[in-house]
């Protein structure tokens, strides 16, 4: 994939970033160039839209690790931070590599098993007029099914027993249902009741099946009928 063809992916996939003149000056195999304009993002003070700071960086990450992945498979971004050093005046500019060796290993397990993450991706940013811009993330490539459902990794079990009976799987996770929503977890608790689960001892749905029974996160998406929760 060339640079003017992944920025026409993401024109696309992602119309916000024509408004912030996004894109990518220079790509290879394991590092990527960006630039977002500096008239379309400035803040009230005359210098770089803090959000957008945040958005080019995080879109070079995603960019570059896109452009390797395979046509099916498609990528979130688990978790991310951004540490802002100093104001950034005219044109945003990010530059950022990955080791060949982890961009490797990353891809070779994306193929073999379906699944990957690349954890606290870490690159350090040049910007225009300003002193560099750290960003860490975590990103995670997902399948997309033909029909629509997304292709997620869970714990599960389909017989009763020990430690050994958790699987790690590949499952589809369908849009939700009337009166359901949608949560991508960000803490999950395990207590002795899911021992008892896993071992039999309390009785579980109709296996195959998770386990886990607390968790928090941010609600993604809902179902009809649902009008008191809002997803993203």
């Amino acid at each position: 994939m060339t640079a003017n063809e992944l920025t026409k992916k993401i024109h696309k996939g992602i119309p916000l970033t024509q408004a912030m003149a996004f894109d990518i000056t220079e790509l290879t195999e394991t590092s990527i160039a960006v630039k977002t304009g500096g008239e379309e993002n400035v803040n009230v003070h005359g210098t770089a839209f803090a959000g957008s700071l945040y958005t080019t960086c995080v879109l070079a990450a995603w960019g570059l690790v896109n452009s390797r992945l395979p046509e099916e498979a498609s990528l979130v971004l688990a978790s991310g931070h951004i540490d802002y050093l100093s104001p950034v005046v005219g044109d945003i500019c990010a530059r950022g590599e990955i080791s060949k060796q982890d961009f490797e290993q990353f891809l070779t397990a994306v193929n073999e098993q379906g699944r990957s993450r690349l954890q606290m991706l870490r690159f350090r940013w040049s910007m225009k007029v300003c002193s560099p811009q750290n960003l860490q993330g975590r990103y995670m490539p997902v399948s997309n099914n033909e029909d629509g459902k997304m292709e997620v990794g869970a714990i599960r079990l389909t017989e009763h027993g020990g430690p050994d009976v958790l699987q790690w799987e590949s499952v589809d996770l369908p849009a939700p249902a009337a009166n359901e929503v949608q949560v991508r977890h960000h803490a999950v608790g395990l207590n002795y009741i899911d021992v008892y689960h896993r071992s039999g001892i309390y009785p579980t749905p109709e296996t195959p099946c998770g386990i886990g029974m607390e968790a928090a996160g941010i609600v993604e998406a809902v179902g009809e009928s649902v009008s008191d929760i809002k997803g993203r």
